[in-house]
């Protein structure tokens, strides 16, 4: 478990991630990232190094609640059906398009559990013998 905790610490900056002023100043967005900033803050890692990612995760969260409103005021539009299909069906992509980058961001900063397990080094580090090791410096 050290060999984990120090190989994740070490690929830490110790800066704190700053929230960019366009996902701020989108509430939904502001709200997102706060909510992850929490949970890496919980976890160790609220770091820098995460901080343009979490923004783009915080912006897409709204985008996706942005085609969800709009694609249920298509349902209640005075529109003939064809179109209101062609346009619930533009809508929907684009749920699923952001919805996707969202799961590979996830997928490739450990917010998953599947993620997670991966970036448990597979063998701990191997542990030398500082008598062994102090007798080859000495030759």
């Amino acid at each position: 478990m050290n060999t984990r905790r120090e190989a994740e610490q070490a690929a830490l900056t110790g800066i704190k991630m700053r929230e960019y002023p366009e996902t701020k100043e989108d509430e939904t967005a502001h709200r997102e990232f706060a909510r992850v900033r929490r949970i890496l803050a919980s976890v160790g890692k609220n770091d820098a190094i995460y901080e343009a990612v979490i923004n783009e995760y915080a912006t897409l969260k709204a985008d996706i609640d942005r085609y969800v409103k709009h694609r249920n005021e298509l349902e209640e539009a005075d529109l003939p059906i064809s179109d209101k299909i062609k346009l619930e069906l533009s809508c929907d992509a684009q749920i699923d398009k952001y919805k996707r980058r969202r799961f590979d961001i996830e997928k490739e900063n450990g917010m998953t559990i599947a993620s997670s397990l991966r970036a448990i080094p597979k063998k701990p580090a191997p542990k030398t013998n500082p008598l062994l090791e102090a007798l080859r410096d000495d030759a």
